[in-house]
């Protein structure tokens, strides 16, 4: 079975170093979404994922509201595990990304990157046991 990664991601080099850790956590398919626009015609397709993370801050999006484009991914993909990330260091946005159905949220800083494998393993627990609790 393929597991799929839908990265939404403006920065190629954020990408590429995100993608190389979820290559070693075996996501075989990693579809780079680098803005509104490319995100909007994504959003449409049929296509299922594994995983979403989720930059808040790409090309297109209204930065008076920045989870608005979160919210389309949320309608669209449900109960699959979402992983916010941004450059804004706002603890207020974060809790609004929980609120607004994130597993996760992680501010840009120094050694993100490389934190990013055990915040997709945390952000599947969250999922299942979320999972858990609304079947019982």
């Amino acid at each position: 079975m393929s597991r799929t990664v839908l990265l939404v991601e403006d920065s190629a080099a954020d990408a590429a170093l995100v993608s190389d850790q979820l290559r070693r956590l075996q996501f075989q398919k990693i579809v780079i979404v680098r803005d509104n626009s490319e995100l909007t015609k994504q959003l449409a397709l049929p296509e299922e994922f594994d995983l979403i993370i989720c930059d808040l801050m790409i090309p297109g999006v209204d930065r008076s509201n920045p989870l608005d484009s979160f919210d389309a991914i949320h309608d669209r993909y449900g109960e699959v595990p979402k992983i916010v990330i941004t450059g804004l260091h706002d603890n207020e946005l974060a809790a609004d990304a929980i609120r607004h159905g994130a597993d996760e949220f992680v501010a840009k800083i120094p050694g993100w990157q490389e934190a990013i494998a055990e915040v997709v393993r945390h952000a599947f627990v969250v999922a299942a046991s979320l999972a858990w609790m609304i079947k019982h």
